[in-house]
């Protein structure tokens, strides 16, 4: 059981330390435009988040002023509930970064505008935005795979014993 609560704990600090990260490159970006870093960092790591920043993203009103806030304040309920092995808690956290992630991916590989693809679906996955979807998509399948595994796993002993 700890180590599905592990599992689950890790795909959701990953998915919101990877915003909290993104949001904080995009106010150093706005505190110095003239840095070369700051471009570069916000272009090349975090630019799925422009997507999702965009007009027609299903999730451009979860970015606003207040999102790093919140996000630190979830990233600490999340470290919480697993100290205090809330399974519940820990499962939601888990479940909701899944979703999150799928959302952020759909946001940057479906068709914004000007963007152009080479194939026949409209979908461009920029090549330097993979790497941190793929990742963020890996650690939140495991967390979500592993709460519905241990509850999973939860109801079927309970079953055992009640039939035993």
């Amino acid at each position: 059981m700890p180590k599905a609560l592990d599992l689950q704990t890790f795909g959701a600090v990953l998915v919101i330390s990877a915003v909290i990260a993104a949001e904080s490159a995009a106010w150093w970006l706005a505190a110095s435009p003239g840095s070369a870093f700051a471009w570069s960092v916000n272009m090349s790591v975090f630019h799925v988040f422009e997507y999702a920043r965009a007009e027609p993203s299903p999730l451009r009103f979860l970015f606003a002023p207040a999102t790093t806030p919140i996000a630190a304040l979830a990233l600490v309920l999340v470290l919480a509930a697993r100290l205090l092995r809330l399974r519940l808690a820990v499962a939601l956290a888990a479940n909701l970064s899944f979703a999150f992630t799928i959302a952020l991916a759909y946001a940057a590989t479906s068709r914004m505008p000007g963007t152009e693809t080479a194939s026949l679906l409209p979908i461009a996955l920029r090549p330097d935005a993979s790497g941190l979807v793929a990742l963020m998509l890996a650690g939140s399948f495991i967390a979500f795979s592993a709460s519905h595994a241990s509850f999973l796993k939860a109801i079927m002993s309970e079953r055992a014993l009640k039939r035993s």
